[in-house]
Protein backbone atom coordinates (compact mmCIF):
# COMPACT_ATOMS: atom_id res chain seq x y z
CA UNK A 1 0.00 0.00 0.00
CA UNK A 2 1.57 3.54 -1.14
CA UNK A 3 2.26 5.92 1.81
CA UNK A 4 -0.63 8.49 1.87
CA UNK A 5 2.07 10.66 3.97
CA UNK A 6 5.08 11.00 1.00
CA UNK A 7 2.23 11.63 -1.62
CA UNK A 8 0.87 14.22 0.10
CA UNK A 9 3.98 16.03 0.90
CA UNK A 10 4.81 14.86 -2.98
CA UNK A 11 1.60 16.81 -4.49
CA UNK A 12 1.99 20.03 -2.41
CA UNK A 13 5.49 20.71 -3.54
CA UNK A 14 4.26 20.09 -7.05
CA UNK A 15 1.51 22.21 -6.77
CA UNK A 16 3.66 24.59 -5.61
CA UNK A 17 6.19 24.84 -8.07
CA UNK A 18 2.62 25.06 -10.50
CA UNK A 19 1.69 27.99 -8.68
CA UNK A 20 5.15 29.60 -8.81
CA UNK A 21 5.66 29.06 -12.76
CA UNK A 22 2.13 30.21 -13.44
CA UNK A 23 3.17 33.83 -11.12
CA UNK A 24 6.45 33.87 -12.87
CA UNK A 25 5.56 35.54 -15.96
CA UNK A 26 3.35 38.52 -14.51
CA UNK A 27 6.40 39.61 -12.04
CA UNK A 28 8.89 39.44 -14.90
CA UNK A 29 6.83 41.48 -17.41
CA UNK A 30 4.87 44.46 -15.21
CA UNK A 31 2.40 46.21 -17.70
CA UNK A 32 4.00 49.38 -19.94
CA UNK A 33 2.19 52.23 -19.01
CA UNK A 34 1.34 55.49 -21.01
CA UNK A 35 0.96 58.90 -19.91
CA UNK A 36 -2.32 60.16 -20.98
CA UNK A 37 -2.79 63.42 -18.73
CA UNK A 38 0.29 65.33 -19.72
CA UNK A 39 0.22 68.79 -19.45
CA UNK A 40 -3.15 71.39 -18.71
CA UNK A 41 -1.52 72.66 -22.12
CA UNK A 42 -2.25 69.57 -23.46
CA UNK A 43 -6.08 70.15 -23.17
CA UNK A 44 -8.73 72.04 -24.21
CA UNK A 45 -12.27 73.04 -23.01
CA UNK A 46 -15.18 72.44 -24.50
CA UNK A 47 -18.92 73.36 -23.52
CA UNK A 48 -22.74 73.14 -25.32
CA UNK A 49 -24.11 76.84 -25.51
CA UNK A 50 -24.98 78.94 -22.45
CA UNK A 51 -22.58 76.39 -20.64
CA UNK A 52 -19.41 77.61 -19.04
CA UNK A 53 -15.95 75.80 -18.93
CA UNK A 54 -12.47 76.48 -17.47
CA UNK A 55 -9.43 73.92 -17.35
CA UNK A 56 -6.72 75.30 -14.98
CA UNK A 57 -3.57 73.78 -13.19
CA UNK A 58 -3.54 71.76 -10.12
CA UNK A 59 -1.35 69.97 -7.53
CA UNK A 60 -2.02 66.22 -6.57
CA UNK A 61 0.16 63.67 -4.73
CA UNK A 62 1.51 62.50 -7.98
CA UNK A 63 2.25 65.58 -9.19
CA UNK A 64 1.35 68.19 -11.71
CA UNK A 65 -2.59 67.76 -12.68
CA UNK A 66 -5.70 69.51 -13.59
CA UNK A 67 -9.13 70.67 -12.57
CA UNK A 68 -12.67 70.92 -15.27
CA UNK A 69 -14.57 73.78 -13.15
CA UNK A 70 -17.85 74.16 -15.47
CA UNK A 71 -21.16 76.11 -14.74
CA UNK A 72 -24.38 74.49 -16.18
CA UNK A 73 -26.18 77.88 -15.11
CA UNK A 74 -29.79 77.41 -15.60
CA UNK A 75 -29.85 75.09 -18.94
CA UNK A 76 -29.00 71.38 -19.73
CA UNK A 77 -25.54 70.57 -21.39
CA UNK A 78 -22.25 69.31 -20.77
CA UNK A 79 -18.55 70.25 -20.59
CA UNK A 80 -15.46 68.62 -21.61
CA UNK A 81 -11.54 68.52 -21.77
CA UNK A 82 -10.04 67.65 -24.83
CA UNK A 83 -6.99 66.64 -25.67
CA UNK A 84 -5.67 65.51 -29.27
CA UNK A 85 -3.56 62.69 -28.70
CA UNK A 86 -2.83 59.54 -31.12
CA UNK A 87 -2.80 55.90 -29.62
CA UNK A 88 -2.39 52.42 -30.84
CA UNK A 89 -4.45 50.40 -28.21
CA UNK A 90 -3.32 47.06 -27.27
CA UNK A 91 -5.45 43.98 -27.12
CA UNK A 92 -6.51 44.20 -23.60
CA UNK A 93 -5.96 47.92 -21.10
CA UNK A 94 -7.01 49.51 -18.65
CA UNK A 95 -7.11 53.64 -17.93
CA UNK A 96 -5.90 54.43 -14.35
CA UNK A 97 -6.50 57.61 -13.04
CA UNK A 98 -6.22 59.90 -9.73
CA UNK A 99 -9.50 61.96 -9.44
CA UNK A 100 -11.13 64.17 -7.10
CA UNK A 101 -14.14 67.17 -7.49
CA UNK A 102 -16.91 69.00 -6.22
CA UNK A 103 -19.97 67.21 -8.33
CA UNK A 104 -22.33 65.05 -7.49
CA UNK A 105 -25.50 64.05 -9.49
CA UNK A 106 -24.21 64.16 -13.02
CA UNK A 107 -22.64 61.85 -15.86
CA UNK A 108 -19.07 60.99 -16.34
CA UNK A 109 -17.49 59.76 -19.50
CA UNK A 110 -14.47 59.15 -20.66
CA UNK A 111 -14.55 58.89 -24.43
CA UNK A 112 -11.78 58.03 -26.91
CA UNK A 113 -12.25 59.08 -30.69
CA UNK A 114 -10.75 58.39 -33.99
CA UNK A 115 -9.59 60.60 -36.29
CA UNK A 116 -12.38 61.36 -38.04
CA UNK A 117 -14.17 61.92 -35.10
CA UNK A 118 -17.22 59.48 -36.30
CA UNK A 119 -16.20 56.87 -33.89
CA UNK A 120 -16.63 57.35 -30.75
CA UNK A 121 -15.88 54.94 -27.48
CA UNK A 122 -17.03 55.89 -24.37
CA UNK A 123 -16.84 54.85 -20.18
CA UNK A 124 -20.01 56.49 -18.85
CA UNK A 125 -21.02 56.66 -14.84
CA UNK A 126 -24.51 58.32 -14.35
CA UNK A 127 -25.16 60.24 -10.94
CA UNK A 128 -21.44 59.88 -10.40
CA UNK A 129 -20.34 61.19 -7.68
CA UNK A 130 -16.43 62.43 -7.24
CA UNK A 131 -14.61 62.32 -3.85
CA UNK A 132 -13.85 65.37 -2.50
CA UNK A 133 -10.02 63.34 -1.79
CA UNK A 134 -7.69 62.03 -3.99
CA UNK A 135 -9.09 58.80 -4.98
CA UNK A 136 -8.05 56.01 -7.70
CA UNK A 137 -10.10 54.94 -10.61
CA UNK A 138 -9.50 51.93 -12.79
CA UNK A 139 -11.38 51.95 -16.16
CA UNK A 140 -11.26 48.21 -17.91
CA UNK A 141 -11.00 47.99 -21.72
CA UNK A 142 -14.12 45.70 -21.27
CA UNK A 143 -16.16 48.96 -19.26
CA UNK A 144 -15.68 51.25 -22.53
CA UNK A 145 -18.24 50.57 -25.19
CA UNK A 146 -18.88 51.65 -28.93
CA UNK A 147 -21.36 54.43 -28.49
CA UNK A 148 -22.34 54.27 -32.20
CA UNK A 149 -24.92 51.26 -33.49
CA UNK A 150 -24.64 48.75 -30.95
CA UNK A 151 -25.19 46.60 -34.66
CA UNK A 152 -21.92 47.98 -35.68
CA UNK A 153 -19.90 47.52 -32.45
CA UNK A 154 -16.37 48.83 -34.23
CA UNK A 155 -13.37 47.30 -32.20
CA UNK A 156 -11.67 49.88 -30.25
CA UNK A 157 -7.90 49.64 -32.05
CA UNK A 158 -6.80 52.93 -32.00
CA UNK A 159 -8.16 56.60 -30.93
CA UNK A 160 -6.75 60.44 -31.77
CA UNK A 161 -8.07 62.12 -29.17
CA UNK A 162 -8.84 61.25 -25.35
CA UNK A 163 -11.92 63.38 -23.56
CA UNK A 164 -13.11 64.07 -20.20
CA UNK A 165 -16.65 64.64 -19.62
CA UNK A 166 -19.34 65.79 -17.55
CA UNK A 167 -23.12 65.69 -18.69
CA UNK A 168 -25.44 67.76 -16.92
CA UNK A 169 -27.90 65.44 -14.61
CA UNK A 170 -29.41 66.14 -11.20
CA UNK A 171 -26.22 67.71 -9.77
CA UNK A 172 -25.59 71.43 -8.70
CA UNK A 173 -24.80 73.76 -11.44
CA UNK A 174 -21.75 74.30 -10.83
CA UNK A 175 -18.53 72.41 -9.65
CA UNK A 176 -15.20 71.17 -10.56
CA UNK A 177 -13.52 68.12 -11.20
CA UNK A 178 -9.99 67.63 -11.02
CA UNK A 179 -7.39 64.52 -12.27
CA UNK A 180 -3.85 64.51 -11.08
CA UNK A 181 -2.90 60.94 -13.16
CA UNK A 182 -4.07 59.19 -16.43
CA UNK A 183 -2.13 56.51 -17.37
CA UNK A 184 -2.97 53.50 -20.19
CA UNK A 185 -1.83 50.68 -18.69
CA UNK A 186 -1.01 47.72 -21.21
CA UNK A 187 -2.68 44.37 -19.52
CA UNK A 188 -0.60 41.10 -20.23
CA UNK A 189 -2.38 37.59 -20.05
CA UNK A 190 -1.23 37.07 -16.71
CA UNK A 191 -2.04 40.07 -15.33
CA UNK A 192 -5.50 40.40 -16.87
CA UNK A 193 -7.48 37.32 -14.85
CA UNK A 194 -7.05 34.94 -17.92
CA UNK A 195 -4.77 32.43 -16.02
CA UNK A 196 -3.98 29.48 -17.18
CA UNK A 197 -6.42 26.37 -17.77
CA UNK A 198 -7.37 23.62 -15.71
CA UNK A 199 -5.81 21.11 -18.43
CA UNK A 200 -2.67 23.34 -18.50
CA UNK A 201 -2.34 23.48 -14.47
CA UNK A 202 -2.47 19.63 -14.64
CA UNK A 203 0.19 19.16 -16.81
CA UNK A 204 2.36 21.16 -15.04
CA UNK A 205 2.09 19.69 -12.17
CA UNK A 206 2.64 16.49 -13.59
CA UNK A 207 5.85 17.70 -15.18
CA UNK A 208 6.64 18.59 -11.53
CA UNK A 209 5.79 15.08 -9.78
CA UNK A 210 7.40 13.49 -12.65
CA UNK A 211 10.58 15.59 -12.64
CA UNK A 212 11.13 14.82 -9.29
CA UNK A 213 12.31 11.24 -9.85
CA UNK A 214 10.71 9.31 -6.58
CA UNK A 215 8.64 6.29 -6.39
CA UNK A 216 5.84 8.19 -4.48
CA UNK A 217 5.92 11.07 -6.91
CA UNK A 218 6.16 9.35 -9.98
CA UNK A 219 3.17 7.00 -8.65
CA UNK A 220 1.39 9.80 -7.55
CA UNK A 221 1.43 10.95 -10.67
CA UNK A 222 0.01 8.22 -12.51
CA UNK A 223 -2.57 8.08 -10.37
CA UNK A 224 -3.88 11.16 -11.03
CA UNK A 225 -3.24 11.90 -14.60
CA UNK A 226 -2.19 9.19 -16.30
CA UNK A 227 -4.99 8.79 -19.09
CA UNK A 228 -6.46 5.22 -20.47
CA UNK A 229 -4.56 5.19 -23.59
CA UNK A 230 -1.39 6.43 -22.44
CA UNK A 231 0.98 6.07 -20.32
CA UNK A 232 4.11 8.28 -19.34
CA UNK A 233 7.30 7.65 -20.72
CA UNK A 234 9.72 5.59 -18.65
Amino acid sequence: MRQSGGCGTALRAAVGAAVLACAAPAAAAPPAARDLLGSPSDWMAGATDQVQARLRPDVGPRGPGMCLDFDFGGVAGFVSARRTLALALPPDFEVDMDLRGQSAGHEFQLKLTDAGGENVWWYRRPEFEFPRAWHPLRIRKWQIKFAGDSKLDRPLREAAAVELVVSRNTGDARGSVCIDRMDLLERSLAASGHSLSLDQLKLIVLMVLWNQQTPTSQLLAEDLFSAAHSRLPN
